[in-house]
């Protein structure tokens, strides 16, 4: 009887042990990375100049020393690519006086007063243009070009097979009894029919060649200046004239920061490798009880320190042996409860699972993060975000292979650019 009883008390002991609660919450870490350009360049060809030509006011050093294209070296001369800036002065907009009225009606909807509002507006602007010149090599125009490929290669599928249908109906074609009598005929087994034309020489297709290329982008802007409204349009212009030269100034001032910013924004989308620090979602858990807690929750806050050190400029080869250690951890977690059906040692499993998959997609690893997603989507829970990582993982694979790369890490010999330049943030969840 003993035993039994032994046996019964052992098993009550050690049930909490087998479905421990297991609550998952969401963990953010920030990570360095670099957005890839459009253009495909390669490393030893990225050198560019930069000149900006009017004013003087827009033409200093506070301008042009703001100006980078990151990933590149600025260089006075033989740059492969060359920005050139044309930039006016600063102008002062006419003022315009508008009114409109305001009618004070009865219950009956019979005005019975009115009130005209006046308020004056003026326009301060500027404009500019930049002139872009480089070698192109376009993903995106490559990815269009195959997009519209397979659609041409599809409707040419359908043309034909309706052709193949319509065949049956009618009489061969004068061209196809030709083509027919010259299959057929022995003389003519090993001949080769068609005649290749020889182009006239200005019909010569050159073989692809990197060249000079432009693109031409606006750099205008304009402010407004706009007063209150007044019952007087004298009041509305005097409050005009007495702001007019502070808020000219201002806008002057607003333009010289736009500059630089359109100037950034135009070139590093085309060549750039810009960095962006991502706020990145991954799981933690919460149920201090969990046998698992203690070291899920060192991996988790080791993951965070450790991915926090990444700089889109630098290499990431001692990140992935700091990460080693965890990523055994979270791997033999999951493995240990891969084919549970317990509700929250699914849970357990599926967090783990998740981390792999953005720790290998941040080391830029893609292969294993589509095998991840694959596990995810086999386990039956929370498919999606299987389905999400192999789509993610398959276009970061088709970009790194564009920029024949195998990182979003851009190592740099360039004393220009800083570590410390983490770039725009990026919220992933956000972007989701």
């Amino acid at each position: 009887m003993k035993p039994i009883i032994l046996g019964v008390v052992l098993f009550l002991t050690t049930l909490p042990l087998f479905s421990q609660k297991a609550d998952i919450d969401n963990f953010w870490v920030d990570i360095s990375t670099a957005v890839m350009p459009d253009n495909k360049i390669a490393a030893e060809n990225r050198t560019y100049s930069f000149k900006i030509n009017g004013d003087p006011e827009f033409t200093g050093p506070d301008v042009t020393d703001n100006i980078r294209v990151y990933g590149w070296k600025r260089v006075d001369e033989n740059a492969h690519i060359e920005v050139v800036a044309d930039v006016g002065s600063f102008t002062k907009g006419s003022p315009s006086t508008s009114s409109r009225r305001s009618d004070n009606t009865d219950k009956n909807g019979k005005v019975i007063s009115s009130t005209t509002y006046y308020k004056v507006t003026a326009h301060n602007s500027n404009r500019g243009t930049m002139y872009i010149s480089g070698e192109k090599n376009s993903y995106s125009a490559k990815i269009a070009a195959e997009e519209a490929s397979i659609r041409q290669a599809e409707k040419e599928k359908k043309e034909q097979e309706k052709k193949s249908k319509d065949k049956d109906k009618k009489k061969e074609s004068k061209e196809e009894k030709q083509q027919k009598e010259i299959a057929n005929n022995p003389f003519l087994k090993n001949v080769e029919t068609k005649v290749e034309e020889v182009p006239e020489e200005g019909d010569i297709k050159e073989a692809p060649t990197a060249k000079k290329v432009g693109f031409e982008i606006s750099l205008n802007r304009s402010y407004e200046h706009v007063t209150k409204e007044y019952t007087s349009s004298i009041s509305a212009g005097k409050e005009f004239s007495d702001n007019a030269y502070n808020v000219f100034n201002q806008h002057r001032i607003a333009y010289k920061n736009d500059l630089i910013a359109l100037i950034n924004n135009n070139i590093n989308p085309r060549y750039g490798y810009r960095p962006v620090k991502e706020v990145v979602r991954f799981k933690r858990l919460d149920s201090e009880k969990h046998p698992e807690f203690d070291m899920f929750d060192n991996a988790t806050k080791a993951m965070k320190l450790i991915l926090g050190k990444m700089r889109y400029n630098q290499g990431i080869d001692q990140i992935k042996a700091d990460l080693e250690p965890i990523i055994g951890y979270f791997a033999t977690v999951a493995a240990k409860y891969k084919t549970s059906d317990e509700k929250h040692e699914k849970r357990l499993r599926a967090a783990c699972y998740y981390n792999l998959a953005q720790i290998y997609y941040y080391l830029d690893e893609h292969d294993k993060v589509i095998e991840i997603g694959n596990a995810i989507i086999q386990s039956e829970h929370d498919e999606d975000d299987g389905k999400e990582f192999i789509a993610k993982a398959e276009k970061m694979q088709k970009i790194l292979a564009f920029h024949e790369m195998k990182s979003r890490h851009v190592e740099m010999s360039s004393k220009e650019e800083s570590t410390e330049d983490l770039g725009e943030t990026i919220n992933e969840n956000t972007k989701n």
